[in-house]
């Protein structure tokens, strides 16, 4: 399967709240500013709005007001930059206000979020990631939001978790992504976008740490949603190829445990087990068709046995760059123990580490899998790389 990225297009938008007002009683040459500002925003062009907004921050700054003012200032800038579609202006703002938000942490991850979203629209991915992240976090140490504030804390939450997976930071992205399903799990709201993606970047944790059922549930769920809220048929694959693997792997850690002649009531109690999880999601859909095939042990039969197996390399661009990751890949094993057909069942960051981790396995070595004794080809063995930087 070829790896696909889960679109940030809806997320990537402009948020809802107005500009705010000065807090604090302003200069008298600065308040005269103001005022023009506020006139030229009843006026509704925000070009000319955004022109006494900047006079108006550039005022209140040389004159050395509050921080918690100066930051209101600067999100009324950020407002209108973004707004004529100036991100240069409005990432410089933003960032400004989210830095001057004092101890509202609510405030604090409004800003850092459209500062993150400004500087996705500039291209700069990295700085969009610290943002959305200081976002999260913002967020997260708020505790209980006010009324309005959660749909807000949930799209920063899963922007986090997108940009932290682009970025090699897996963990972090998982840790968003659970953020962002402890609110929606515990209000009432509409599947959407937010609601896949938050379900995809948990699984995707998840399945990283050998969580198996949790993935497997967790990435069933993601392909639900995105099947019902009709995305693209590349995410709807992902997300259901990923949660078979994870199905997969827990079948194989029960064949690897089990007797062969107990492994299919320990295999049909997994499922029943899983799908009792399921069942508990009023969007959940029908189990879709299996990407691949379960491995059943049977009689007479003895699977490969692995000889040497070297993990990969650490690549110098990722490491240089800290970037971490995981990769699932399938492979076959032929009758001399070589391992051949190896194919990427999904990566991220996408192709960072791809090349990696087939030249490891292209040089693994197996006791080849045999029937009433003969060698035979073992066909679709799966194994997954965590790719993790020493702390």
């Amino acid at each position: 399967m070829r790896n696909t990225i889960i679109s940030l297009s809806a997320l990537i938008g402009a948020f809802g709240i107005s500009a705010t007002y000065a807090q604090e009683p302003l200069p008298d040459h600065v308040a005269q500013l103001y005022v023009v500002y506020q006139q030229a925003e009843q006026g509704g062009d925000a070009a000319i709005t955004l022109q006494a907004a900047e006079a108006v921050f550039d005022a209140a700054r040389e004159a050395r007001i509050d921080d918690a003012t100066l930051g209101t200032l600067a999100e009324n800038v950020g407002f209108y930059a973004r707004a004529i579609g100036d991100f240069d202006r409005a990432y410089e703002a933003w960032r400004i206000a989210a830095e001057n938000s004092d101890d509202d942490h609510v405030m604090s991850g409004y800003r850092w979020q459209n500062a993150a979203i400004a500087a996705y629209r500039l291209g700069d991915h990295r700085d969009a990631f610290r943002c959305s992240r200081n976002a999260s976090n913002a967020y997260a140490r708020a505790g209980t939001l006010p009324v309005g504030a959660s749909e807000y804390a949930i799209q920063a939450h899963v922007l986090a978790a997108r940009l932290a997976g682009d970025n090699g930071r897996r963990r972090q992205a998982g840790e968003a992504a659970e953020r962002a399903l402890a609110l929606i799990e515990s209000e009432e709201r509409a599947i959407d976008r937010a609601t896949a993606m938050a379900y995809f970047y948990a699984g995707l944790n998840e399945l990283a740490g050998n969580n198996y059922m949790p993935a497997a549930v967790k990435l069933r769920l993601a392909r639900d949603v995105f099947v019902q809220i009709d995305a693209a048929e590349a995410e709807q694959e992902t997300a259901r190829v990923l949660s078979g693997y994870a199905r997969r792997r827990a079948l194989r850690e029960i064949s690897d445990n089990s007797e062969n002649r107990r492994y299919q009531a320990a295999a049909e109690l997994f499922d029943a087990e899983m799908a009792g999880l399921l069942e508990a999601y009023p969007f959940h859909l029908p189990t879709p068709e299996e990407d691949g095939e379960d491995f059943r042990p049977r009689d007479g039969a003895i699977d490969a046995q692995a000889l040497n197996r070297r993990p990969p390399q650490y690549p110098n661009y990722a490491s240089q760059n800290g970037y971490e990751g995981f990769l699932a890949v399938r492979f076959d094993v032929d009758e001399r123990g070589r391992t051949i057909n190896h194919r990427v069942i999904f990566s991220i960051p996408s192709g960072v580490f791809d090349e990696a981790a087939i030249d490891a396995i292209s040089n693994w070595t197996y006791e080849p899998a045999t029937l009433d004794g003969e060698p035979v080809v073992r066909r679709g063995v799966e194994t997954q790389f965590n790719f993790e930087l020493a702390n």
